[in-house]
């Protein structure tokens, strides 16, 4: 009879780390479920930014931009070649024109690398 109770005892006791385990397991499996619809709606927040800043368009506005400070140049320099501005303001403003047509191409090619 002794042994009997002894079995229970340990029985009880087993039983009770059980629950213990079921518990803590039910409560990390909870948390699992939480924690993949978050990573479900993070990683659809992610493709939608993608989408809106993708590779593409970026290198497409940096061609614009670049073309602009081309065409802006180019119409700088044919008014210093006709004498409708002053050389050396002319040549200051061509400067700063080519080093933002340079400074799109750089990020053109910054873009496309990475």
């Amino acid at each position: 009879m002794a042994e009997l109770n002894a079995q229970t005892v340990e029985n009880l006791s087993e039983q009770k780390a059980l629950n213990a385990m079921f518990s803590q397991y039910d409560s990390l499996y909870a948390q699992n479920v939480e924690l993949t619809e978050q990573n479900t709606v993070l990683r659809q927040q992610s493709a939608s930014i993608a989408a809106l800043v993708s590779k593409d368009k970026v290198v497409a506005s940096l061609n614009k931009r670049a073309q602009e400070c081309e065409d802006r140049s180019r119409q700088t320099e044919k008014s210093i070649l006709k004498g409708e501005l002053d050389l050396k303001s002319g040549l200051s403003q061509f400067i700063k024109q080519r080093g933002e047509f340079h400074q799109s191409e750089i990020l053109k090619v910054k873009v496309l690398q990475s």
